[in-house]
């Protein structure tokens, strides 16, 4: 698919179009090749901004599938704070045969979606089920303070 053009170019080409040009030279004229005026005169062209969503369903296998829950999960769940490239080290080491390097943006993406719901609060990061001694400390919130974790969490 062609790149968007914005609303200004198109409406340029436009313009000089109702004035009497011919496609070349109003295409030359505001920066755009003959196949994208064709394409604006056939409204085929998308402006910027009304783009198509991206698909929102997988292409692909699941890379993690057979490690996932019977793993990582449970690791995860005993320590929340492992970092994604300590569970790629594991891994490795527990499965040698596989290339888990080639996976490792999507591990560093599954873990990330798997904290979200942990944590509750976007500005300070603090987890949902804190316990209620924490909205009085700053040095917990930093310059937040508490007012800004009892908005966001409610503890």
């Amino acid at each position: 698919m062609p790149a968007p053009l914005s609303l200004r170019i198109k409406e340029q080409y436009m313009a000089k179009r109702a004035r009497g040009l011919s496609q070349q030279i109003a295409a030359d004229a505001v920066g755009i090749s003959v196949r994208s005026a064709q394409r604006i005169e056939r409204g085929e062209l998308q402006v910027q901004g009304q783009q198509q969503q991206g698909r929102r369903w997988r292409t692909r296998a699941d890379p993690l599938a057979e490690v996932w829950d019977s793993v990582l999960v449970p690791m995860l769940e005993k320590a929340p704070q492992l970092e994604p490239q300590t569970l790629l080290l594991h891994l490795e080491q527990v499965f040698p045969d596989q290339e888990w390097y080639r996976r490792k943006r999507t591990l560093q993406r599954r873990v990330e979606q798997w904290r979200a719901p942990i944590w509750a609060c976007p500005r300070c990061d603090v987890p949902a089920d804190a316990p209620a001694r924490c909205a009085g400390d700053l040095r917990f919130h930093g310059a937040q303070g508490p007012a800004h974790h009892d908005r966001w969490c409610g503890a």
